[in-house]
């Protein structure tokens, strides 16, 4: 280490580290299968991934990264989080990293996103019917000896 030049110590540059704009941010997220109150069991959720996302997202920006790195993201949900020992869902008011990181707003929960309204019911294949005789008088053959 060299002395400055003014004198007093030794040359001390300030380390930069990342600030908090730069700052990545982990989320788990959970995407569940239909619109319900409580989580009961393993079996209520579709998907489950973890995403990084920029601190400094917006609102608007950080449902679109959800979009695209969430796989069957519905096309309207909510983002909830888990609460208490009844395992209720409770929507998030704030829907930015920014807001949901600092405070704490997941605490130890997942994201959740929970679809809104009823999830239309899976295509189901028409029963093949075969064709019936149609009732009305029915055709009597005399037969012919020979």
């Amino acid at each position: 280490m060299f002395r400055r030049e003014e004198g007093g110590g030794p040359d001390r540059r300030r380390r930069t580290g990342r600030t908090v704009a730069r700052r990545p941010v982990t989320v788990k997220v959970s995407v569940l299968k239909q619109d319900k109150d409580t989580y009961s069991s393993p079996m209520d959720i579709a998907v489950t991934c973890t995403i990084v996302v920029p601190y400094n997202l917006d609102s608007a920006q950080f449902l679109q990264a959800l979009r695209e790195k969430v796989p069957n993201v519905p096309p309207q949900f909510d983002l909830c989080r888990l609460v208490g020992h009844h395992r209720t869902f409770v929507a998030l008011t704030s829907l930015c990293p920014s807001e949901i990181r600092p405070g704490n707003a997941l605490g130890r929960s997942n994201l959740y996103i929970r679809p809104k309204g009823a999830a239309p019911p899976p295509p189901q294949s028409e029963p093949v019917s075969h064709p019936q005789p149609l009732p009305g008088p029915s055709r009597v053959v005399p037969q012919v000896e020979v």
